[in-house]
């Protein structure tokens, strides 16, 4: 599915598009790529795509493909392509890998345009020139298998984790959400019925994070596929659930006893953080812990 989002997307653009197999053979180019180049399909199908470079470049392409392999991605990497007549054009590439679903290379889906010249985006090719460069979170995801399609690289940071582990990942792996939640959503986003969302997420760190998401669909080829924005909130929600403590806190403070205080703010803390096991109270003359609502069987628990 991935392989067919790539293809379609760049094999009718106005922008140069090339895919190599594991060991840097050209599989296929678009006619925006010969055309730049002044090449026929079958004079560079099946060559090692180094032939095409100046000798520097060459070396850079040997070097560092292994690198881009590991990876998964580059961005603006340059290179001195040879023309057919012989002239040398500066480009720069971007480009990621295309991975089976057993996390294995199947081939390289790179694009690149004249140094000199800006990026020529049009359509969709400009919603994918936003999502790789923006610095918020975006993931592309097929609406029908929940398939992580693309990522760009601030997701994999939200994530903590690289290209090549993310994107193989299905989007019901990446939440703590249920499955009968998740399709619910799912409809909502197809249907053009919600406009953002708030789910949890468990990054590959372990750590749980809020997360406010902004779904966009889109078309390619007629095949919808749906972007979505991920705002991390985390640390605002834990800064509203500490003025929440706060102020019932200071509540308690102004309407209560000692003992009730005790009792109140104890209540409090278990339910703000969903936890049994959140109890206050005083150390008294002799050291003991005096907490009116800790009782014998919890303490034996604790």
């Amino acid at each position: 599915m991935k392989e067919n989002y790539f293809k379609e997307l760049y094999m009718n653009a106005p922008i140069a598009y090339q895919s190599l197999n594991i060991n840097g053979m050209i599989m296929d180019v678009n006619n925006f790529w010969l055309d730049e180049l002044g090449y026929e399909l079958e004079e560079v199908q099946g060559k090692w795509f180094g032939d095409f470079l100046e000798e520097k470049s060459q070396l850079h392409f040997k070097k560092n493909f292994p690198k881009f392999k590991d990876a998964g991605y580059i961005k603006n990497v340059k290179f001195n392509i040879k023309a057919k007549d012989g002239s040398l054009i500066a480009v720069n590439f971007d480009g990621k890998i295309g991975y089976s679903p057993e996390g294995e290379f199947k081939r390289t889906h790179c694009v690149f345009h004249r140094a000199e010249s800006d990026k020529k985006s049009y359509g969709n090719l400009f919603h994918q020139s936003v999502f790789e460069q923006s610095t918020i979170p975006m993931v592309i995801v097929d609406p029908e298998t929940l398939e992580l399609i693309d990522v760009n690289i601030a997701a994999c940071s939200l994530y903590a984790t690289d290209y090549k582990n993310l994107i193989n990942k299905n989007i019901i792996e990446l939440t703590i959400e249920k499955f009968d939640k998740i399709e619910l959503i799912r409809e909502q986003i197809v249907q053009g019925n919600i406009s953002s969302f708030e789910t949890e997420i468990v990054d590959f760190a372990n750590n749980i994070k809020t997360i406010e998401v902004y779904p966009t669909v889109f078309v390619v080829n007629e095949k919808r596929y749906v972007t979505l924005v991920l705002v991390d909130i985390t640390e605002e929600k834990l800064d509203a659930k500490k003025l929440q403590i706060k102020n019932s806190i200071s509540n308690a403070f102004l309407s209560h006893d000692e003992t009730a205080i005790y009792a109140d703010i104890s209540k409090i803390l278990r339910e703000t953080f969903d936890s049994e096991f959140c109890y206050v109270g005083y150390l008294n003359n002799d050291g003991i812990l005096i907490s009116p609502s800790l009782t014998v069987e919890v303490w034996d628990k604790c």
